[in-house]
């Protein structure tokens, strides 16, 4: 009963748009003094690189617990880590590593955000990365957790996506969206991602 409610608000936060919403809202009360220029185009273990000198934080109160920050802020705390100091204070969580992959990975890669949610012992959970595929067919992932694949598609990646927690978990849902927090599709079962 609990995963069916979980299922049905889950598909009310997407089909009413209120995450991106609350997002950008977000976005524009904390982090829009972080104007600072992303690097343009990047190859993949450049951003891999740029990812591994953050320390992944948690979304906190201020976040309402879980908010998509922007990929500026990001770049803020790679310039800071890269000038020898210390991480600015602040949530920078797998949604924020996502954002930011997706943001400096080559257009010609379709790099989105791929948010994978799940119930188990600890109740609602969830993990984002962003999303690509290569010329060659596969898909891959990046995000705080590394860069992970090929895959055959969007389906083994979620299907990876929950192997990696332990314990039992069953699929509250999947949603892609873009840098500029636009819902492309999501789905609360396996079969309705393609």
């Amino acid at each position: 009963m609990l995963l069916k409610l979980c299922k049905l608000l889950h598909r009310f936060i997407f089909w009413s748009g209120i995450y991106m919403w609350w997002s950008k809202r977000y976005r524009r009360l904390y982090q829009s003094r972080y104007t600072v220029p992303l690097p343009g185009i990047n190859p993949i273990d450049i951003v891999l690189s740029k990812l591994k000198l953050l320390k992944w934080t948690r979304d906190g109160p201020r976040e309402l617990w879980d908010a998509v920050g922007s990929p500026h802020w990001v770049q803020h705390c790679i310039n800071h880590r890269l000038a020898g100091h210390k991480q600015p204070e602040g949530a920078l969580d797998c949604e924020d590593f996502a954002v930011y992959a997706a943001a400096v990975l080559p257009p010609s890669y379709d790099p989105v955000v791929l948010g994978a949610y799940w119930y188990g012992e600890e109740g609602w959970k969830g993990h984002g990365v962003c999303l690509y595929h290569l010329d060659d067919g596969a898909y891959y992932y990046i995000g705080n957790w590394g860069n992970l694949g090929p895959f055959l598609g969007p389906l083994e990646v979620l299907r990876d996506l929950l192997s990696r927690p332990a314990g039992e978990k069953a699929l509250i849902g999947w949603a892609r969206y873009t840098t500029d927090l636009r819902t492309i599709d999501y789905g609360t079962s396996e079969d309705t991602i393609t």
